[in-house]
């Protein structure tokens, strides 16, 4: 099993405020950590959810996506266990 972590910075849709989210990838696959940067440099803006399904898309594997925005911390899992 293989572990990628990354921190990115998107805009909220809805206000425009900035959140700092956080990435992990656990995948059996190699990842190239060229793309996993190119990819979450390309996200601008977006809901935590979209995002978390986009990027899943892309990399497969299981992920957890983390971010604080207004006081309330989200998490969202995607993938097997």
């Amino acid at each position: 099993m293989n572990t990628y972590s990354t921190r990115f910075l998107a805009t909220c849709p809805n206000n425009g405020e900035h959140i700092l989210y956080d990435l992990v990838i656990d995948s059996t696959a190699v990842i190239m950590v060229e793309h996993i940067v190119t990819a979450t440099r390309m996200i601008r803006t977006g809901y935590h959810e979209t995002i978390a399904d986009a990027l899943h898309k892309q990399f497969g594997g299981r992920q957890v996506l983390m971010a604080h925005h207004h006081g309330v911390d989200i998490k969202t899992v995607r993938g097997g266990a």
